[in-house]
């Protein structure tokens, strides 16, 4: 077998100090030395073209740490330095659906694991087929399909407070996801009108304007009645705020949907 080298991850990757940190805690505590073999075992192709004979469990028996924390660190920085991303990112998958999502929110290194991982833009969608990450939120054609557009048409600053509110949801934060809503339905109206009309519109200008233009008397009102919503903080006393907060955002992308297609 090659001679393996360790460095530490890659810059501008997902997975920083940070996270690598936070993985190998999670495997730490939630599998024995016998357990994170099993779990390694399943991984069958080579780490990378440049090392065809090393495996990951291979590299795990064979590492030199003093502990199994150690071990851990360097098996996922090796595979990261030299598997790249795409493989790390398949480990990680596995780990979230071995040890559920469900145990992950409810203790607090794991929750910041998954808003690290948020951050980093970790695809979700590798979990399974059809498969998306947000607490409650779980229709992936919708958000996958937003996020597309989103990207074909440039709405740069409305894909970015998409991204905030599908994270603040993600990690139970459903205060600022609310104000991410707000904010991303906002920008995407005005993103939407300069990309009609190519001049500039006030927020609320341009969603009224865009509601004059396409919807019909009754559509009107309703957005007009939806953006108020939005702006009202005040919560229902004794009600959960993750389920407002998931209305909320289930809403506003449906307008948006909607209201790309009202405009094409």
């Amino acid at each position: 077998m090659k001679k393996r080298t360790i460095k530490r991850p890659l810059e501008k990757s997902r997975y920083s100090p940070l996270v690598i940190s936070l993985l190998y805690k999670l495997f730490d505590r939630r599998l024995t030395d016998r357990g994170i073999i099993e779990f390694f075992s399943e991984f069958t192709e080579p780490v990378s073209p440049a090392f065809m004979d090393t495996y990951i469990v291979q590299v795990y028996k064979e590492s030199t740490g003093s502990s199994k924390r150690a071990r851990l660190e360097e098996v996922l920085e090796f595979t990261l330095e030299h598997g790249g991303e795409k493989y790390l990112d398949s480990i990680v998958a596995k780990a979230i659906k071995k040890f559920s999502i469900d145990w992950l929110k409810s203790d607090e290194e794991g929750r910041k694991l998954l808003e690290e991982l948020t951050k980093g833009k970790f695809p979700w969608d590798i979990l399974s087929e059809k498969a998306e990450i947000v607490e409650g939120f779980k229709i992936p054609e919708k958000v996958s399909f937003i996020r597309s557009e989103l990207r074909r048409r440039g709405y740069e600053t409305t894909l970015h407070h998409l991204e905030e509110a599908l994270s603040s949801l993600s990690t139970g934060n459903y205060s600022s996801a609310n104000g991410q809503i707000r904010t991303l339905f906002e920008a995407f109206f005005i993103e939407l009108m300069y990309d009609i009309k190519k001049s500039a519109c006030k927020s609320g200008g341009c969603r009224k304007e865009f509601a004059d233009m396409y919807c019909v008397p009754k559509e009107n009102e309703a957005i007009k009645s939806f953006a108020e919503l939005l702006h009202d903080k005040g919560a229902h006393p004794g009600k959960g705020e993750k389920h407002e907060a998931e209305f909320r955002l289930i809403s506003a992308i449906s307008w948006i949907l909607y209201s790309m297609e009202l405009s094409k």
